[in-house]
């Protein structure tokens, strides 16, 4: 197969033309005859002969599966001239050909089969077209335009029965090559081309040529635009305006006759059929032909005429041409050939869409074996490619379960990517980046999903990894057996346990999870990740023996990660009765670090007021204490300390008599037996341990103060520091420095004394000096707390005044009730005489003043 757009067929031999003119018994003559000029129209084939006859034939066309065979038929022949003639004219809507002979046109009446006598004769005629684009014509006639010798240019319309005279325009040199489109006469002048407006008679001119070097023609390519000669046997091409919208063509020197059959312009020298695609300016083949006359165009066919016989040049199917450009890997040149034949292939929209998504694709795939991925990947796109077509080209891509077999016939002819990069590894890779891009930018069909979804696993696998998760977790719907068997060989078990995951198989997915946690099998992906996401995977779970049979792998590698799973459970609300706060602290156990966290986000965080929580997490603390005495961890034993000692003050839902219990067997743990001797309403003893224990005598200012703001009386806050105040003088004999805590104590500014019974208190032998800031400050607070009972008693007096006032004014007040008077609320009437009057005077019934 090539990419060659004609067939040669003969359509008439020169044995056929002779015995047809000579008849068949006649000698051979001294004197040739050859063809000089013919015209075709549908199946009529006028022949003008070098001994001035006109020979008619019929010619009929079959079509066989491999070619295209022509049988002509004689209809009549006739001599109208001793000379040779110049040019035959078909007008099949006059049923006339119009003749040109020795500078003569006369005018052969078909039905007759002779020179039609009432056509006029025209003389001193160089050259005739007929208007190739009737619009607007008669349709019973056809425009005729005659080149004279004398400088102009002559229209005219043939009937069947006459000339009809229409106008002459001048010119200003001879014309020599005339063709008629519309209303425009493009004209061959001596030196020049021009177009003339029939209508209007304006030239505009196009370019000028050398006469002695160059050979002028004009040929109709389209409406409103012609194919001129140019210098250096360039053609041109040119529109009515005078504008060239194409690129020229080199043409082959001595070109003399032209016809265009979209979108192919036939061109005929001395020697060659030489065709030239109009769509890129190329010449397209290149046909021996000696001996050449003339050519003419007939529908989708080009007659091409030697001085001996007639040749058809029969248009290769469209297909076959695209089919034989691809092959030479002329992808462009293909698509555009496939774009224009449509238009005239008579097919439907639907049929040529089917038609050409083959085209495209097969256009694809050579761009892909040309490395033009970009190219290649748009054809296959815009051609609807099944994706495993592109996919079967790389070994192991499709699962040895796929039912997918390739196009028949074949989009390509390559067994895989290897016959195309040769072993070239760097392209190979290239080959291979091609394909996840494309594959990621094309939405598969269903049909083709599971098999997609392999390749892109498999690919993703060997050095995506993180992309291989995205696609995994997102709607996969791969080969099972091919996924297994991929992750695990490439070692992505991360990704394999996503697989299970997304499969609902928790428990294969929990095992590899545990077994990377464990460092039993090591996966990169994971490392990043690790501990943290295994707990979120387990925290989500529903299935609440998963997550007890697979939470110790975490707990021991991380006690805070695992107890982060129970927290968030809990948080977000999921119930579950094997997983509620007392199951969760029990199962915990075995993990105190965990268990602490637990507590503390039970107790601390959700605020849980529950005593067997504060509890526990106060006994905790306690254990976590002991530990680290025996450790003999000092900064620890200090943060752990504070913690419990900070706990035991702010939280009032533990059992204080259970921690006391535990505290009181430890001497070391004073300040915590104080705290709770404090929470159990025991001050006397809490103050006892700090004072003659701990000799804390900050601490027990402050526990003073902090207890008596839980007191609701005065005389309870009062006896509290008297309580103080008598340790303090107890131990204030012979102890100058225990006198200056006594001192501190009443100047306390937060500390609440009765002045009387702290002056029995004190040994008679302390100075006044000593006592005169406390009692001064003891008068003054004794002053202005009568003062302020005084001015409450007053405020109290003046409010009973004026409600008093108030009563004995609503008392005086009548309200008067009748029968007409309605509610101020719901506007209904009364029908009782029991009412209400609001503190704004309305009247209301009783009900409407409740609501």
């Amino acid at each position: 197969m090539s990419s060659k757009a004609f067939d040669l067929v003969s359509t008439l031999e020169r044995s056929i033309l002779l015995a047809d003119i000579r008849g068949k018994h006649a000698l051979p003559s001294a004197n040739p005859v050859d063809i000089v000029c013919f015209d075709c129209c549908t199946k009529n084939l006028f022949i003008g002969t070098t001994n001035g006859f006109i020979i008619h034939y019929i010619i009929d066309e079959r079509k066989t599966a491999e070619r295209v065979i022509f049988k002509s038929h004689l209809q009549g022949k006739k001599a109208v001239a001793k000379k040779p003639l110049q040019l035959v004219k078909y007008v099949p809507t006059a049923d006339q050909v119009i003749i040109l002979v020795d500078g003569t046109i006369c005018v052969f009446d078909t039905t007759r089969f002779d020179l039609s006598p009432s056509h006029e004769r025209f003389k001193n005629v160089q050259t005739f077209c007929v208007n190739e684009n009737k619009e607007g014509g008669s349709p019973f006639g056809q425009q005729v335009c005659i080149a004279s010798r004398k400088r102009h240019i002559q229209l005219y319309n043939i009937t069947a029965e006459k000339w009809i005279h229409i106008r002459d325009i001048g010119l200003p040199e001879l014309p020599r090559i005339v063709s008629m489109d519309s209303s425009t006469v493009c004209v061959a002048l001596q030196t020049k081309y021009v177009c003339v407006n029939v209508e209007t008679s304006k030239l505009t001119e196009l370019f000028a040529y050398d006469n002695e070097a160059d050979t002028p023609f004009v040929k109709r390519v389209a409406p409103g635009e012609f194919f001129l000669g140019g210098p250096s046997d360039l053609g041109i091409f040119a529109t009515v305006s005078g504008v060239s919208q194409r690129p020229p063509i080199q043409l082959k020197s001595g070109t003399f006759s032209l016809a265009f059959s979209s979108p192919y312009i036939v061109s005929l020298n001395s020697e060659f059929v030489v065709v030239y695609n109009a769509l890129n300016q190329q010449q397209k083949q290149a046909l021996q032909f000696q001996r050449g006359v003339s050519l003419q165009e007939q529908s989708d066919r080009v007659f091409v005429a030697s001085a001996q016989d007639i040749y058809a040049l029969v248009p290769v199917p469209w297909q076959k041409q695209v089919d034989g450009l691809l092959l030479e890997h002329k992808v462009e040149e293909a698509l555009k050939l496939a774009e224009v034949s449509y238009r005239n292939s008579g097919l439907s929209q639907s049929q040529f869409n089917e038609i050409n998504n083959v085209i495209l694709q097969k256009a694809g795939f050579i761009e892909f074996s040309l490395y033009n991925f970009d190219e290649a990947g748009q054809y296959l796109k815009t051609g609807g490619v099944d994706l495993r077509e592109v996919i079967s080209l790389f070994p192991g891509l499709l699962s040895v379960d796929s039912q997918f077999t390739r196009s028949r016939p074949p989009l390509h002819d390559f067994a895989d990517v290897n016959q195309i990069t040769k072993g070239n590894l760097e392209k190979s890779e290239d080959c291979t980046a091609w394909l996840v891009r494309f594959l990621e930018s094309v939405r598969c069909k269903m049909s083709e999903k599971k098999d997609v979804h392999t390749a892109l696993m498999k690919l993703y696998a060997e050095k995506r990894p993180s992309d291989l998760l995205r696609l995994l977790q997102s709607g996969y719907q791969g080969h099972h057996s091919d996924t297994v068997d991929t992750l695990q060989t490439f070692g992505r078990f991360h990704a394999l346990a996503v697989y299970y995951q997304q499969a609902r198989e928790l428990d294969k997915s929990f095992t590899i999870w545990s077994r990377l946690v464990n460092k039993e099998i090591e996966d990169e992906s994971f490392d990043p990740l690790g501990l943290s996401y295994f707990s979120d995977v387990l925290c989500k779970t529903t299935d609440a023996t998963l997550l007890l049979n697979y939470a110790p792998v975490v707990l021991e590698k991380d006690p805070v990660i695992g107890a982060q799973m129970f927290t968030k459970r809990f948080d977000s609300g999921i119930q579950d009765k094997r997983l509620n706060p007392e199951s969760t602290i029990e199962f915990l156990t075995r993990f105190p670090e965990a268990l602490t966290y637990y507590l503390e986000h039970l107790v601390l965080s959700a605020n849980q007021q529950v005593e067997s929580f504060h509890s526990h997490l106060a006994m905790v603390y306690l254990d976590n204490l002991f530990s680290a005495k025996q450790l003999n961890n000092k900064v620890l034993i200090e943060s752990l300390r504070k913690k419990l000692q900070s706990f035991l003050r702010q939280s009032d839902k533990y059992s204080v008599s259970l921690i006391l219990g535990r505290v009181e067997r430890d001497d070391w743990l004073l300040p915590e037996a104080a705290i709770l001797h404090g929470k159990a309403g025991n001050d006397s003893a809490a103050l006892e341990i700090l004072v003659n224990e701990l000799k804390d005598y900050k601490g027990a200012e402050s526990f003073c103060v902090n207890q008596s703001a839980n007191k609701t009386t005065t005389i309870e806050r009062q006896r509290l520091f008297e309580t103080l105040l008598h340790l303090y003088l107890s131990k204030s004999k012979d102890n100058e420095r225990m006198r200056v805590y006594v001192i501190d104590l009443l100047n306390n500014p937060k500390a609440v004394f009765n002045a009387a019974k702290v002056a029995e208190l004190i040994p008679d032998d302390w100075s006044i000096a000593l006592l005169s800031k406390f009692m001064l400050n003891s008068v003054r607070s004794s002053l202005h707390d009568g003062r302020q009972a005084r001015i409450a008693s007053q405020l109290a007096y003046w409010d009973y005044f004026l409600a008093n006032k108030d009563y004995l004014s609503l008392r005086s007040t009548t309200i008067s009730l009748t029968d007409n008077k309605r509610c101020e609320s719901c506007h209904q009437l009364f029908k009782e005489s029991a009412f209400v009057r609001q503190a704004d005077g309305r009247v209301v019934h009783i009900s409407c003043a409740k609501t």
